[in-house]
Formats: C-alpha cells, sequence, structure tokens
C-alpha cells in the first residue's frame, strides 16, 4: 500500500515508494519527540478556502459562498482542470549558471567535475518537471504537496487535532487522519503499538495519545484557530460580516425578518431574493421569490437569511449548447506569516453550470449551481480565470484579516 499524493518526502528525491506502515512509523516516532524547526514555523495562520463566485453580465466577480477545510475538488477532475506550468530549468547552462545550483561546493572541487555535476543538475531538473507536470494536472496533489511543504509532522499533527473535533479535512493533512484513527482503531494497526506517553510531566496530554505535548504547544494554536475559522464557515451571516470591508465584491446577507428585507430592497432594489439555511451546506434549503412576492408574506425565521439574488452572465454549456446560469468553485489556500504581507496560493477553479438552462428561469435547477444537486461541471476560460485571480488577490487579504480577527478575540473571550 503506497501513500498515494504523499509517497514521497517532498523534501528529498527517492526513487523507491515508501509503504504506508513504514511512512506512519516514521512520522509518529517523530511526534514522540520534541519538535525541530519548520517551515510553517514562519506563518502565524493558514487556511484552505473553497470559494464560490460568479461573474455578472457586467464582469464583476461576486462571492456567493465561502466554504472551509471540507472543500470538495471532484469537480476539477470532471472538468478536466489544468494549473498553468511555470518556467522550467534551461537545459543547457554555462559554468558559472550550474556552480550556482551547488553553493556548498568548493569551485576547485566543481570544475574538476564538472560533468557529474552537471549529471545531478540533470537529474534534479527532470525530478523538478516531473512533478510540475503533475500539479499541473492534478490540483488536488498541488494543494496537498504545499500543505506538507509547510512541514509533514506539524501537518500531521494539525490534522490529527482536526480530526479529533470531527472536521473533515478530505485527507489534505498528511497523516493527521491516520494518526486520530489510530487512537480510535488501535486493533486496526498491529504493525505501529500504541507507544506510551511523552508528555513533559508524564501524564497524557489529553490532546493526542503518545504525541509529545511540546507539538501541542507549539502547533496547538494552528489547529484552534483553524477549528474556530471553520465553525464560523458554517454560519452564514457571521462570515459575510467579514466583508464589510470588501462589500463590493459579495451582496450582504440579511436576516429572514421584514425590516430586512426591507432594508435588502433598499440597498439592492432586486426583482428576485434568494432563502437559505443559515447554516446549511450543498444547496439544502435553497429557495429563490420575487422581492414582491416574498414581501407580501415573509414571517421571522432565524433559521434563515435572505440575500439578493446574483445573476451570473450566459455560459455556453458544451453538453446541451444552451446559455446557463453558472458559479465557479475556486479553491485557495491563504498563508499569513508573522512578518509581511498575506500570501495567497491559487489552484484555480470550474464552472458548476446549472442543471436547466437560462431559458428555464426562475425555476430552482436553472439558479442553483451544486454538485450535490445536478450541477454541470465546466473548464473555465483563461480570461476568466485571470479576472478571478485579480479580485481574488485583492479581496481576501481584507477578508481574512477580519476572520481571523473575529476568531482570535473569540478564542481570547
Amino acid at each position: 500500500m503506497t501513500l498515494g499524493c504523499i509517497e514521497k518526502n517532498p523534501s528529498k528525491v527517492q526513487e523507491d515508494e515508501i509503504s504506508l506502515e513504514d511512512y506512519y512509523k516514521r512520522v509518529l516516532l517523530t511526534l514522540q519527540e520534541p519538535p525541530g524547526e519548520y517551515s510553517i514555523d514562519e506563518l502565524s495562520s493558514f487556511f484552505c478556502f473553497g470559494l464560490d463566485l460568479k461573474i455578472t453580465p457586467l464582469n464583476q466577480v461576486q462571492v456567493i459562498e465561502v466554504n472551509g477545510l471540507n472543500s470538495g475538488m471532484k469537480g476539477y477532475k470532471d472538468a478536466r482542470v489544468t494549473l498553468p506550468m511555470p518556467l522550467v530549468p534551461p537545459l543547457e547552462l554555462s559554468p558559472e549558471e550550474l556552480l550556482e545550483w551547488f553553493p556548498f561546493v568548493e569551485p576547485d572541487e566543481f570544475h574538476a567535475n564538472q560533468k557529474q555535476y552537471y549529471g545531478f543538475y540533470l537529474f534534479i531538473r527532470n525530478e523538478f518537471i516531473k512533478n510540475l507536470k503533475r500539479r499541473s494536472k492534478d490540483p488536488e496533489f498541488a494543494l496537498k504537496q504545499d500543505l506538507q511543504f509547510l512541514g509533514i509532522e506539524p501537518i500531521s499533527y494539525i490534522g490529527a487535532r482536526l480530526a479529533k473535533e470531527d472536521l473533515d479535512t478530505r485527507d489534505r493533512f498528511g497523516l493527521g487522519w491516520l494518526i486520530r484513527d489510530k487512537e480510535l482503531h488501535p486493533e486496526k494497526y498491529p504493525y505501529c503499538p500504541v507507544p506510551p506517553d511523552t508528555s513533559s510531566d508524564g501524564t497524557n496530554s489529553g490532546i493526542l495519545q503518545g504525541i509529545s505535548a511540546e507539538w501541542d504547544r507549539k502547533y496547538g494554536h494552528f489547529a484552534e484557530l483553524m477549528h474556530r475559522m471553520q465553525l464560523r464557515l458554517f454560519d452564514k451571516q457571521s462570515i459575510d460580516q467579514c466583508f464589510d470591508e470588501c462589500r463590493n465584491f459579495k451582496p450582504r446577507t440579511y436576516l429572514h425578518k421584514k425590516s430586512d428585507l426591507k432594508r435588502l430592497g433598499s440597498d439592492y432594489n432586486p426583482e428576485y431574493v434568494v432563502t437559505k439555511p443559515k447554516k446549511g451546506i450543498l444547496g439544502d434549503g435553497f429557495k429563490i421569490r420575487t422581492y414582491k412576492g416574498l414581501l407580501s408574506c415573509i414571517q421571522n425565521n432565524p433559521k434563515l437569511v435572505i440575500e439578493p439574488f446574483v445573476q451570473s452572465k450566459p455560459i455556453l454549456c458544451k453538453r446541451d449548447s444552451c446559455y446557463h446560469d453558472g458559479c465557479m468553485r475556486y479553491v485557495i489556500l491563504v498563508e499569513e506569516p508573522r512578518v509581511g504581507d498575506i500570501k495567497i496560493r491559487h489552484y484555480g477553479g470550474y464552472w458548476r453550470l446549472c442543471p436547466n438552462p437560462i431559458s428555464d428561469f426562475p425555476k430552482v435547477g436553472s439558479v442553483r449551481a451544486n454538485l450535490d444537486k445536478g450541477a454541470i461541471p465546466q473548464k473555465v476560460s483563461k480570461l476568466d480565470l485571470s479576472l478571478v485571480a485579480k479580485a481574488v488577490d485583492e479581496f481576501v487579504p481584507k477578508f481574512y484579516r477580519s476572520l481571523v480577527y473575529g476568531c482570535r478575540q473569540e478564542l481570547a473571550a
């Protein structure tokens, strides 16, 4: 049994595949000792988002929903999404350029064995290109690999902590899912018995059995913050408040009551509005009504929220050659460094076209785009992806800072 996307340590070149059993043993043994230094130590926080976006007939990008750690990427394969290939190292190098690849080699040693070092370079280059091609063909693999580059052991620990809170991270956090599963079902892992507790005071830390308490002291705050962020993402009105500093990218969410509906009407003057559960997923409970029709019969319902309906530009569906309304799933990894600006890693996106064409409007099937409700996955044009990437780079830092600040305030209370 191999590790799939993590069959190899991304920081090393290895020709042989590592078994899941051996890899697990290695990671778990590392977690029994105090942590060393990792790339993640340069970060204050990080988080994966699946943004549901529309491009309006006026070519404006609008946020419809924000999904978190459990954001699915199944439609990426169905739509054959690929990531652009970056520039690769050149095949031919001057001796001076080649020496730059081996900074710890003495010049005399290098010049005496230049052909050998060029062979090393070609091997490194070929492995690098193989990895780039795989990342290009599989955005899910690229996301998992970028998380692992932060440090496979701390990522696995954080993943295990999140799994302990019953959060679905879709196996993206190293071996975190396996560590948690072993804690629940040790009989399934006879090849790696439960190690003795190694917490500093000789008692079980209460976090994860057999793992040094130093991992919690150093990395527990990541898991606690991510858990709080994920909980907030489940609440549509709470997460909507994080867009107050970039409101032009998302229509406001209102409570399901007459006074708020009137405010919505005054702010947006919509012909149609949507109602949906305040804490819902998968498009469940989604309904579309005329503004005037809902105004005549609306009653207070604390379990529902209302928003102005955002129509996408007409998108030609390759399956039926008709125009459909569509919502784009766009996945990003956000990293907040201890010093410096927020960094956003983009993994592209795909259209989820409503099952029915625009001609069926306003039936739900023509305005709700969710894979679990029959949406049609389709590749996005380079022009639309460029437009969305530019918008994401503009609004996500403001949204993310607001989200993180609010969650940290809640944790400190």
